[in-house]
Formats: structure tokens, C-alpha cells, sequence
């Protein structure tokens, strides 16, 4: 699950908030994995970014979330953080903006 914080300090989660309806106002944001590990990332970046990977049957209405990726701005590249829902490893992409 992801949590943020917006840049007049109020906390905010998937739970709680949409992703476009704050994401341009972020000024934390954190990921806490199945495991309850907690991946930060550095503060007043300027954009980050989540998403999630996910599965399902065709014709089933069974979706199942393979990893969740935060990110951010860092430059001209974007730096991802992804963790695999089922091992909980962690992987560091880089890709060029």
C-alpha cells in the first residue's frame, strides 16, 4: 500500500485518496509491502509516480496483483522501486525520460 504526503502536510493512502486527485502534490511517499516492510523515498521530489502489475483469467473475475511500483523524478530519469507481491523482493529499475 502506498502513503503520501502533500506539500500542506496532510497524510493521505490508497485507501483514502486517489492517486490523480493528489499526485501532483506530493512531497512524501512511501510503500508498505505484505510484509509490513516500508520503502521510503527521498522527500520534495519532483514528480513520483505508483502503479501496480496485475493478473487474471480471461472470463474470471479474479485479478490478482503481481508487484507494486513507486517511483520518482530524478533529472532526466525516472527511478522505480518494484516489489513482487509474492516473494517480496525488491528491484531498482532506471529508465530515461
Amino acid at each position: 500500500m502506498w502513503k503520501a504526503r502533500t506539500k500542506d502536510g496532510t497524510e493521505k493512502s490508497e485507501l483514502t485518496s486517489k492517486w490523480d486527485d493528489i499526485k501532483d502534490s506530493i512531497s512524501e511517499l512511501l510503500l508498505i509491502t505484505k510484509n509490513n516492510q516500508v520503502v521510503y523515498l527521498p522527500k520534495n521530489m519532483e514528480k513520483y509516480i505508483q502503479f501496480k502489475t496485475a493478473s487474471c483469467s480471461l472470463g474470471a473475475n479474479d485479478m490478482q496483483i503481481e508487484s507494486r511500483t513507486i517511483g520518482f523524478k530524478l533529472g532526466d530519469k525516472i527511478i522505480k522501486i518494484r516489489v513482487d507481491e509474492k516473494t517480496n523482493n525488491i528491484n531498482v529499475e532506471v529508465e530515461n525520460v
